[in-house]
């Protein structure tokens, strides 16, 4: 799999974790169960095919509750590469809008190869500050404390019970940073194959702009390391993309999210 398919295939992975169903299509007759459209049940309220989205026929989105949110990507191939990305692409963008969907968020699918055979020697230098700590979030005053750190860094609240069934996935580590026994920041690493998806990366509002975002995706960094992952992905904002490109991410496409007006 091309790492473009991976970084997506990865993202739309962890909204199955998150919690998902089947997309039901009502039409004048019948109603339909979608088996290649999919909406999660809760936060993030996106929604999602795994088949090509195609202009013709966007008519599905009417189905979809209230609070969703559609992202469009380019149309990736079994190779590597978008198909008709200034066409197409503009066209679904174009009908979107047409039909009163609104893009409330753009990010930029970066990715990070490894160099597993180094990875003992590059875990040497720049160790962390004193008073810098990671932990995996594990007890529930763990849980509180990240998702206090998430809606402070995010502006949105995420519903407990949904990082509550990640914590005994064996593909997941969600996790908290200190600083002086102070939670201070958050993530999720999730892991498919050999790629690791780097998400939920937020810090507290009286920590930002203070390095502790630099510190943190340094020590995330190691740890995919040992967890032998080949490749890290993510999805930057444009706040945080400068950040992931100095640490060494190569930008790969832009991720529109719209949401009905």
């Amino acid at each position: 799999m091309h790492i473009d398919q991976a970084n997506i295939f990865n993202l739309k992975s962890l909204w199955n974790k998150y919690g998902s169903k089947a997309l039901n299509i009502n039409n004048d007759t019948s109603e339909i169960k979608e088996s290649d459209k999919y909406v999660n049940t809760h936060w993030p309220h996106r929604c999602w095919s795994n088949s090509l989205v195609q202009r013709q026929d966007l008519s599905w989105l009417k189905n979809l509750p209230e609070a969703s949110v559609f992202p469009v990507w380019p149309i990736l191939t079994n190779d590597k590469n978008e198909v008709n990305p200034s066409t197409e692409l503009s066209f679904i963008h174009q009908e979107l809008r047409r039909n009163n969907w609104y893009c409330m968020l753009e990010q930029t699918a970066m990715f990070l190869a490894l160099d597993n055979n180094n990875a003992e020697q590059k875990l040497q230098p720049d160790e962390p500050p004193n008073g810098f700590s990671i932990k995996k979030v594990r007890a529930p005053q763990d849980i509180t404390l990240w998702l206090d750190i998430v809606t402070e860094a995010f502006g949105y609240s995420i519903q407990r019970l949904v990082i509550e069934k990640l914590l005994n996935d064996q593909n997941i580590q969600t996790l908290m940073a200190y600083h002086d026994g102070q939670a201070i920041a958050s993530a999720i690493l999730y892991k498919t194959g050999d790629v690791i998806g780097i998400h939920q990366v937020g810090v507290k509002q009286e920590f930002q702009g203070k390095g502790f975002a630099r510190t943190f995706m340094k020590e995330i960094i190691k740890i995919c390391q040992v967890w032998q992952g080949k490749h890290l992905v993510l999805q930057a904002s444009q706040a945080g993309k400068p950040l992931y490109e100095s640490l060494g991410f190569t930008s790969q496409f832009l991720i529109k999210s719209y949401k009905k007006t």
